[in-house]
């Protein structure tokens, strides 16, 4: 047991001082709740091993981190809860926020986890957090730092990418000056580890206090009893984009509208004060991303209800047929209306029971 775990105060046991990200917040410092490094939790922070020749974390690098892996963690419980299978994932972060993600059959190659998340937002993805639920090798490696990169650009460099296991090779591909590429591993991880979701109470610093509440562990289930749509069952192929967009959707920072393609993100609009700002937002993402054409076959989420028709409005307008969200709003009957006349599919729950608030 190291000195530091010895130490405990009122957060919990010590595991290492850091920086803070700003000059005024320094120093910052990592806790856990265990007093061993056997932890009950196999994807708690602490379980991940940091590479000896990587700069140490810093306090947002943790932050990253761990809204990554909740977000990793739903896509892999959705897929595992409606298929019993989880398939390769691979998540990017920037600043707090899910700005790509993809799922596939295959770790690497064309239309590979990898390749996917790349392509939601190649620009926003420089100098974020990425976590996959496999191995990364040279091959892997090179679609993190080469694909779509922008002109002029030598190569796309990354804060910290932690995996269940990382290869010499990819490791010297993605090596920044200093350690910068903080390069994580964490066995746990792998396949279907990866949907082992945090049930722990969560709970946020308030002045003179703190707020606690359950953890969110809601997953949405496409034979929920619950679940209606206005034009009887989805499309084939369309549910494994629907799963993709929820996950992440679901646990970004309300309010949010995500919109997925083929198993990749193509836009992720989070934080926003309105839905149709939301909306507004997500379509331009995508289509500042290039992801024009493919906005005809996509799927959205929204976290919750339209309480006007104009959000979904600019989804389907943008091209859009597949909108996932909750039902509530005194407006309900206007917006399943709005569906109907551009021929769109709309599926609900209850937002009382399904509304994906979780990163207030």
């Amino acid at each position: 047991m190291s000195e530091a775990r010895e130490r405990k105060t009122i957060h919990g046991f010590l595991v290492g001082e850091m920086k803070g990200e700003n000059a005024a917040q320094s120093p910052a410092y990592l806790y856990t709740t265990e007093k061993t490094t056997v932890h009950d939790d196999p994807l708690a922070l602490d379980a991940f091993r940091l590479d000896t020749e990587s700069a140490p974390m810093s306090y947002n690098n943790w932050a990253d981190l761990d809204n990554a892996l909740q977000t990793l963690t739903h896509v892999a419980g959705v897929f595992k809860k409606n298929s019993g299978t989880v398939p390769h994932i691979a998540v990017g972060v920037k600043h707090g926020s899910v700005c790509g993600a993809g799922v596939a059959a295959v770790v690497v190659g064309k239309d590979s986890a990898v390749q996917k998340m790349v392509a939601g937002d190649p620009l926003a993805l420089m100098g974020g957090t990425v976590l996959m639920n496999f191995g990364l090798d040279e091959e892997g490696a090179n679609i993190l730092s080469g694909h779509l990169l922008a002109v002029g650009t030598k190569k796309r460099f990354f804060d910290c990418i932690a995996a269940p296991a990382v290869s010499l090779g990819a490791k010297r591909m993605l090596e920044r000056k200093n350690g910068r590429c903080r390069l994580l591993t964490n066995a746990a991880l792998e396949g279907a580890g990866a949907a082992c979701l945090d049930a722990t109470e969560r709970f946020r610093y308030i002045r003179g206090g703190f707020l606690v509440q359950p953890n969110y562990t809601f997953l949405f289930d496409w034979r929920d009893p619950l679940l209606l749509s206005n034009d009887g069952p989805v499309m084939m192929g369309a549910e494994e984009d629907c799963f993709l967009a929820w996950a992440v959707g679901a646990t970004s920072k309300s309010n949010t509208v995500t919109i997925v393609y083929r198993g990749r993100v193509l836009g992720n609009a989070v934080s926003q004060q309105s839905r149709v700002g939301a909306a507004e937002l997500a379509v331009a993402r995508a289509r500042d991303a290039g992801h024009e054409k493919d906005l005809l076959g996509a799927v959205a989420y929204s976290d919750s209800f339209f309480p006007f028709p104009d959000g979904l409005t600019v989804l389907l307008e943008a091209g859009i047929k597949t909108v996932l969200a909750t039902r509530g709003s005194m407006n309900d009957d206007a917006v399943l209306a709005t569906a109907a006349k551009y021929g769109a599919r709309f599926i609900t729950l209850p937002d009382e029971y399904a509304r994906g608030f979780y990163g207030h």
